[in-house]
């Protein structure tokens, strides 16, 4: 079969011929049928400084679904046929994260200090991927799929997964004002995921290469998107709260920047959400923080709650992600597809076999 792989750790990655894998004990495997581009795979396409820790050689793609057609020992033969999207996540269950529900914290017992990759992040990462023809996983990591739902979309359920999972992190009210800084497809679905839960408020902020973004934010729900390169942030702040600040901050841009325009843009006893993985060392104003009693929150990942809520908003018509699809490719035409991504030309792009 075709698959796509990062061999070494040098920018690109290759289309290669490898065997169409077998399940094993406990897992199917799935013909994919769309398997969607995210930050994170744009880091490992241009080798990127923090990603060193792949099982290389490895087929990327954690944005994955697709349609059973094959199971191993001990599974179900009635899930052949079945559409669903696959949860990356295989977490150890017994360290002290997997057993209070955060597996996407998981640490395979370790006990390290050091704050790393989620030993639980595996597929697309540690092991194959979705960028292929098939795919395998344990039958416990599929979420089903209505119909309704179409395949493109059905790809970048995982990456809803993520923004859901970060707009959990902090309490929200109706009446709160919301800003999310960098509308890339997470702080779009961050958007999203806010508007679901019933955020009307919702503020989002880019740069003048982001325009066609911005016009997909209004879309998903932003009741005003603004260029933080010409609209200061204090300016935006006075005119839509008077100057007392939004009640919670989503960085979802990973610009070092961007950390204090975080905190200086939310209200005293307001929350600043870490949503972006930031490509360099970002300064916190720490004096702003304690004075402000600002609650700053990291977000990473998804979990398995948070991914069920993500596909049934989709599936009840509640969030529609449609919008977010800027392309399509096959493939063979992945090299195309990254570009589209990393010009900011398009927003998500999925990969079809």
């Amino acid at each position: 079969m075709k698959a796509l792989c990062k061999q070494t750790w040098q920018p690109g990655m290759a289309l290669v011929d490898v065997p169409v894998p077998e399940p094993a004990a406990g897992a199917v495997r799935l013909r994919v049928v769309g398997s969607a581009i995210c930050g994170s795979d744009l880091h490992i396409y241009e080798s990127a400084p923090g990603y060193e820790w792949l099982s290389l050689p490895v087929t990327p793609g954690h944005e994955v679904a697709g349609v059973v057609d094959a199971v191993g020992p001990g599974v179900n033969p009635a899930w052949i046929g079945r559409r669903a999207v696959v949860n990356p996540y295989i977490p150890c269950g017994d360290c002290r994260q997997c057993r209070a529900g955060r597996p996407n914290l998981c640490d395979g017992g370790r006990a390290t200090l050091e704050k790393v990759p989620s030993q639980a992040l595996q597929i697309g990462f540690r092991r194959p991927g979705g960028m292929a023809e098939y795919v395998t996983a344990p039958v416990e990591n599929l979420l089903p799929l209505a119909e309704s739902i179409p395949d493109d979309v059905a790809a970048m359920l995982e990456s809803f997964a993520v923004s859901a999972h970060a707009t959990e992190r902090v309490p929200l009210r109706e009446d709160d004002v919301a800003l999310v800084i960098g509308p890339g497809p997470i702080g779009l679905g961050v958007v999203a995921a806010l508007k679901a839960r019933g955020v009307h408020r919702i503020l989002v902020s880019g740069l003048a290469q982001d325009a066609g973004r911005m016009r997909i934010a209004k879309a998903l729900g932003a009741s005003r998107v603004f260029d933080a390169g010409e609209a200061g942030y204090a300016d935006v702040m006075e005119e839509e709260t008077g100057g007392a600040g939004v009640d919670v901050v989503f960085d979802c841009s990973g610009h070092p920047k961007a950390l204090a325009d975080a905190v200086f843009s939310v209200r005293r006893g307001g929350a600043v959400v870490l949503v972006g993985i930031y490509g360099r060392p970002a300064e916190l104003p720490a004096n702003a923080v304690v004075r402000g009693e600002v609650s700053v929150v990291g977000t990473y990942g998804t979990t398995p709650e948070a991914f069920r809520w993500a596909v049934e908003q989709v599936e009840q018509g509640i969030v529609d992600l449609r919008p977010m699809i800027t392309h399509v490719v096959q493939l063979e035409q992945a090299d195309a597809g990254f570009h589209h991504a990393l010009s900011k030309e398009g927003c998500k792009v999925v990969l079809k076999p």
